[in-house]
């Protein structure tokens, strides 16, 4: 689904350049979930603008589907770490924006929504605004909109950052259920080991700057929810653990 080739992107800024990403080489497969994880700075959101379209002035070779990134713009689904809602608008309404901004015909928006809603555990919560309702729960919202825009491919840029412990971890559960369901293919930028062992089938690590590739681990439990009471979980955090530190 996703296929990266010898990518590298510079900032510049009057005299001087910055090295953001270095030859970065890096294959998801359709339906796979991808975690990211490096120290602050290293170029993760880079990469993910990169994937989104944000960003299209680089050199190498990136491809979604045998397609640029700016190919895919209606299929690709971008999370944030603020969630990206309207204040104004209602739980209802925030989902339905991308499809009222396609054109799509008001009656398959309503069924769409609403059964999107029902998905994710928020319909009763439709006409709430996002200041009524919790953090997870916004993350939720967010989640929903992409899903109603038929998104294949989801970025994630620290999207539980903001939560607690406990309703991070609750979250992470529902977004796996979700995940299941529709099997899209997820980049998910995190900072938090644990996220990255618990969601990802794959976990990169990124070096400081310019942004390398320097370890590529499989995970074989991805998917188990139960899986942070495994043996093995407490393992691959402490491996990745090391790994970091000797970045």
């Amino acid at each position: 689904m996703i296929e990266i080739s010898h990518l590298n992107k510079t900032y510049h800024h009057q005299q001087e350049k910055v090295v953001a990403l270095g030859d970065i080489n890096l294959t998801v497969k359709n339906g796979e979930i991808c975690s990211i994880i490096g120290p602050s700075g290293c170029g993760k959101t880079t990469l993910l603008y990169i994937l989104s379209g944000i960003i299209h002035e680089y050199e190498g070779t990136v491809r979604i589907d045998g397609l640029s990134p700016e190919q895919h713009i209606g299929k690709l689904g971008l999370i944030l770490q603020d969630y990206g809602l309207l204040p104004w608008k209602t739980v209802w309404q925030n989902v339905a924006l991308g499809l009222e901004i396609r054109k799509t015909n008001k009656k398959q928006i309503t069924e769409k929504i609403d059964d999107v809603l029902n998905q994710v555990g928020l319909y009763e919560l439709r006409n709430h605004y996002p200041s009524q309702i919790s953090g997870g729960q916004r993350q939720r919202v967010a989640i929903a909109r992409a899903i109603s825009m038929d998104a294949k491919v989801l970025l994630m840029d620290e999207p539980f950052s903001a939560l607690d412990a406990i309703t991070r971890e609750e979250i992470q559960e529902a977004f796996l259920e979700l995940w299941y369901k529709t099997q899209m293919t997820v980049v998910l930028v995190t900072h938090s080991i644990e996220e990255a062992v618990f969601l990802g089938n794959k976990i990169q690590i990124l070096s400081s700057l310019p942004g390398k590739i320097i370890y590529d681990i499989s995970n074989p439990h991805q998917g188990n929810i139960h899986l942070r009471s495994h043996p093995d979980f407490l393992k691959m955090c402490t491996e990745i653990r090391r790994r970091l530190r000797s970045v």
